[in-house]
């Protein structure tokens, strides 16, 4: 199993120490403050006015260790979350000796490179440009505006730039650092009113702190475009906000060792404030940490909202995205995004996580987790998770958690909305059943779905038949469990997609229990066993219907016709090479019928040859010898195809005739299986090419040799597995023999008695499915003998003619059929057997150098099995 992801202890948030009052300041002043939950000390140098020492103290936290460890599972290594990631406590020296003041309501601008790099403190209603290459060391602001425009500032103070109470801040492709501290702190006023906000606009630039890049509180408002905001120390965080608002647009990155953005809490704040994040087309990532934390107090009643959307990502190298503790309360929105890493919520926490149009969050869920997968949203769970509620609005979710291991989610309250869902990983083993295991769903409460909700399940294994008693029913003892609910739900709550599930050649199906049957089964519930049990069991199709039990169980009539189930494709892959066969041998035998036209041409000594070409249709049945428990399938067979040819070589002699020439043949061919398992059919292409020779005595006695060969190409279709489940190439190589003497019977008659024989190879490509599925086939090896006699009335003009045929054919297909490298189960084909052909015809001599010709003939096969149908060709010869 894979290890479950508990929560991470993430600190309380304490605010920022800030200015209480812009009148307050001093150029000498001792910056030292106490904090709320921990002490921050600022030691000042009072001659030179440079702050000497910043030290962040860990604030401790009643019953809870501030450094918590995580262990994340699949990485082996532990991760470490500190409480003073999430609380930023840090002071701002309010006050500088030699420092630069811009008086009330008062502008300046330095533009350029060779101007000094001073300190600067923005009084009330004042601005500073800072442009073209301008530089600075620190500015301090109170309801003031700083704009930098291709400007740098470069800090070692705690804070590059201090936004107090109002106060505007524009960066343009300019750069924020500060080696202590943060690059950008925005503060209000103390009452904490929206109205005091300050806000900042970062285009293009970069601002980044040793703790934290940029810092807001007080309803403070950051918007970034194409920016950077980043921590440089090895316990920073990208982004703190308190209070406020933030947006990341544009390719913004923002990046911090132990969390990329860090909400946390402020006991100041009325009702109503905001802790607002928005990512579009942007990035929020941490080195280690989580990429976001959250951090709220006993009964907050500020949200955080977090919004991740159009492209954006959120991801940490520790594999935590969203970490949530302390009371806090959540909202996390994913549309067209993708987050990376799990989410962790203490149990006095919770979140509301939607994974809307688009969006994808790959990870674990831990916690009072509500889970929203919206249309086209998509959750890959990670990792064994447990959550409060799951909601199903048109999105879907998987269990993914890597090979070898069953994953569960579980949800400790309902499951409700309208369609969904659920894919889930099983592995088989037939030679140690009670091995096998499966991804699990267990919903504690209840299942209220307005469509039911469909499970995606992929198989893996060797298969086996999950009826263990063989009784050709499937028992709540049987088979695997997929889904549990403890609650209400209902027999169609859950459904597989396709219906059935394969694997190697068998089908398996989703059946329900309820009630005393999951109680007589057991559950893997770790509580009492659930009301309903949702489970994949070995599917039974019987030759009619499979009504009652089977006979001597004591339960109704007898319904013991019954077998498992196979991959509605089998059916065809054990036709194929029935297929192939009558196409070839069809092939083959009408090239033998325009034989004899060919003798029957009046040659005189050596010349120049003759053309043909013919179209052939085929319709007819096959009947399997096979029962139906041996897997015996009758199919419909279609066939079109063109047939060429001619002489090469043409000598008459005193004592007969040699004849000698080529044919080459295009054509499709067609099979649908009649099979309960399911629906399916096969479509061919074939090329093929053949030699003959026939040679004629002069009592009329002859004989015909036929070397021929086809390739064939196709593929498999299937109602539940789409077009192309399965890709077939076949060879049918052959060699025939036919011989018969023509009798005159009086007039124009005469009656031709004939033998014919043959042997053909079939061999066709093993079959990799997408699925996994691995086909193999043997055998393949026909021969064929036919007695038959003609009755012709040979005319100047028509020559119309009749005859019968019986023909026996010995040797079948052998399918296998599983997984790659594992054990697979063996299929025979049926035999073609014995068969009686009645055809007539007509041959029209149109000129002295062309003729037509027409055919028609029904065959039916004698005894258990074998083709019956109608086929006939057309054509046209051509003498020159």
């Amino acid at each position: 199993m894979c290890r479950r992801c508990a929560p991470p202890d993430v600190g309380r948030s304490a605010g920022l120490v800030r200015h209480t009052s812009h009148a307050r300041r001093t150029t000498t002043r001792q910056a030292s403050r106490t904090h709320t939950t921990g002490k921050t000390y600022m030691k000042s140098d009072r001659s030179h006015g440079r702050m000497r020492h910043l030290d962040l103290r860990k604030p401790q936290l009643d019953g809870v260790r501030t450094d918590h460890e995580v262990k994340m599972k699949g990485k082996g290594v532990g991760l470490v979350l500190k409480s003073s990631v999430v609380i930023l406590g840090a002071a701002v020296v309010e006050g500088r000796l030699q420092a630069k003041t811009v008086g009330t309501d008062q502008s300046v601008v330095v533009s350029g490179t060779g101007h000094p790099v001073d300190l600067w403190e923005l009084s009330s209603g004042s601005s500073l440009t800072l442009s073209e290459g301008a530089r600075a060391e620190y500015v301090n602001m109170y309801r003031a505006r700083l704009f930098m425009e291709d400007a740098i500032l470069t800090s070692s103070n705690g804070a590059g730039v201090s936004a107090q109470l109002r106060s505007e801040v524009d960066l343009l492709r300019s750069a924020v650092h500060d080696s202590v501290g943060v690059g950008l702190l925005l503060t209000g006023n103390l009452d904490s009113t929206p109205e005091g906000r300050s806000t900042a606009r970062i285009v293009e630039s970069r601002v980044d702190g040793a703790i934290a890049g940029v810092a807001v509180s007080d309803h403070g408002r950051v918007t970034a475009l194409r920016s950077t905001i980043a921590a440089t120390g090895d316990e920073g965080v990208g982004l703190l906000l308190t209070s406020g608002d933030v947006l990341l647009d544009d390719g913004t990155t923002v990046k911090g060792s132990e969390a990329g953005a860090a909400m946390g809490y402020d006991h100041r704040l009325a009702a109503g404030a905001t802790r607002l994040v928005v990512a579009n087309k942007s990035s929020v990532t941490a080195v280690t940490g989580p990429a976001i934390v959250v951090t709220g107090h006993g009964g907050d009643v500020h949200a955080a909202e977090i919004f991740v959307r159009d492209g954006a990502t959120v991801r940490s190298g520790g594999g935590v995205a969203l970490g949530a503790r302390n009371g806090a309360r959540v909202t996390f929105g994913i549309d067209r995004a993708e987050v990376i890493g799990d989410v962790l919520v203490s149990s006095d926490s919770s979140a509301r996580v939607r994974v809307g149009r688009g969006g994808v969050l790959r990870g674990s869920a831990q916690g009072p987790v509500n889970v929203s997968l919206g249309r086209a949203g998509h959750w890959f769970v990670r990792g064994d998770s447990q959550i409060s509620e799951l909601v199903f609005e048109g999105g879907g979710l998987e269990l993914d958690c890597g090979v070898g291991a069953a994953r569960s989610l579980r949800v400790n309250g309902n499951v409700t909305g309208t369609a969904g869902a659920v894919g889930l990983n099983v592995h088989m083993n037939a030679e140690s059943p009670s091995s096998t295991w499966s991804d699990s769903l267990v919903v504690r409460g209840d299942v209220d779905v307005s469509r039911p909700i469909d499970l995606v399940v992929n198989v893996t294994g060797t298969p086996f038949n999950t009826d263990a008693n063989a009784d050709g029913r499937a028992s709540a003892s049987e088979g695997v469990s997929l889904v549990q609910v403890g609650g209400k739900s209902s027999a169609d709550a859950f459904r597989l997609r396709d219906q059935f599930v394969a694997l190697g050649a068998f089908q398996y199906q989703l059946k329900a229990f309820a009630g005393a049957e999951v109680e007589q089964a057991g559950s893997e519930s770790d509580t009492s066993p659930p009301a309903w049990d949702y489970r994949l069991v070995s599917r039974v199709v019987c030759e009619s219907e499979c009504e009652g039990p089977p006979s001597g169980s004591g339960g109704g009539p007898g319904g013991d016709s019954g077998r498992p189930a196979v991959a509605p494709e089998i059916a065809s892959y054990v036709s194929v090479p029935a297929m192939v066969f009558a196409y070839s041998d069809g092939s083959v035998t009408s090239l033998h019928e325009r034989l004899g036209e060919i003798r029957d041409h009046a040659f005189e000594g050596d010349v120049g040859g003759e053309m043909f070409a013919r179209f052939t249709g085929k319709r007819q049945r096959y009947s399997s010898d096979r029962s139906f428990k041996g897997y015996g399938y009758d199919f419909d067979h279609a066939v079109e195809a063109w047939q060429f040819g001619g002489s090469l070589v043409g000598l008459d002699g005193d004592n007969g005739s040699l004849r000698a020439g080529w044919a080459f043949d295009h054509g499709r061919s067609t099979v649908v299986p009649h099979a309960v398992d399911g629906d399916s059919v096969t479509r061919l292409k074939s090329n093929g090419t053949s030699a003959w020779v026939t040679w004629r005595s002069g009592d009329g006695f002859w004989l015909d040799w036929v070397v021929s060969r086809q390739r064939m190409h196709g593929q498999t279709d299937t109602a539940a597995g789409g077009p192309g489940i399965g890709r077939l190439r076949a060879t049918s190589t052959g060699i025939s023999m036919g011989a018969g003497l023509p009798i005159h019977i009086g007039g124009q008659w005469h009656v031709e008695p004939h033998i014919t024989m043959s042997t053909q190879g079939v061999r066709i490509d093993p079959i990799h499915q997408g699925n996994g599925t691995l086909v193999r086939f043997g055998g393949g090896r026909y021969r064929t003998g036919a007695l038959g006699v003609a009755i012709s009335r040979q005319d100047d003009r028509f020559s119309p003619f009749a005859r019968i045929d019986v023909r026996s054919t010995s040797g079948n297909g052998i399918l296998l059929a599983g997984t790659e490298g594992l054990a697979a189960s063996r299929f025979d084909g049926g035999r073609n057997g014995s068969e009686a052909l009645v055809a007539g015809g007509l041959t029209a001599q149109l000129t002295s150098r062309v003729q037509a010709f027409g055919e028609t003939g029904y065959r039916h096969y004698l005894g258990r099995g074998g083709f019956q149908g109608w086929s006939g060709n057309v054509g046209m010869r051509v003498t020159f």
